[in-house]
């Protein structure tokens, strides 16, 4: 009799332990990349070509809006996108895979979110069909 005693109570005590105690893993950095509505406006190259669109906001969350230029039709789903974070650099991948059905060009905005990011500052990189477009460094604000 005393040994289920002792046995239920130290089961008692091992459980309280483990509902008491505080969660020390670190909630997962999340991260969401697309893009925004239709073609923003056509124009020339050279004039696409000065028309950088680079945004970020970092206050709990990172918010970066860019710009990508690409063949204006059709102007829905014209991106494969992705992101990787590794350590204190964040590469976003972006690739026209839609068919250039038109004899003009297109400025697109993608938005890319990020949540949970553990650092306060990152070298953020965009790569579009393999080639480095944007290189920023964004630092959280207080």
């Amino acid at each position: 009799m005393s040994r289920v005693f002792w046995f239920g109570a130290l089961a008692c005590l091992i459980l309280s332990l483990f509902a008491c105690s505080e969660s020390t893993t670190k909630p997962k950095t999340e991260s969401l990349v697309y893009q925004v509505g239709r073609c923003q406006h056509s124009a020339s190259t050279a004039a696409l070509a000065e028309d950088s669109c680079f945004t970020a906001t970092f206050t709990k969350d990172l918010l970066i809006d860019l710009c990508l230029v690409a063949n204006c039709c059709p102007d829905t789903n014209r991106f494969a996108l992705n992101t990787l974070i590794s350590s204190d650099t964040i590469l976003i991948v972006a690739a026209d895979t839609a068919a250039s059905l038109c004899h003009c060009l297109c400025n697109y905005k993608v938005r890319a979110e990020f949540h949970n990011l553990p650092l306060s500052q990152y070298l953020v990189l965009c790569s579009y069909n393999d080639s480095i477009i944007y290189r920023e460094v964004v630092t959280r604000e207080d």
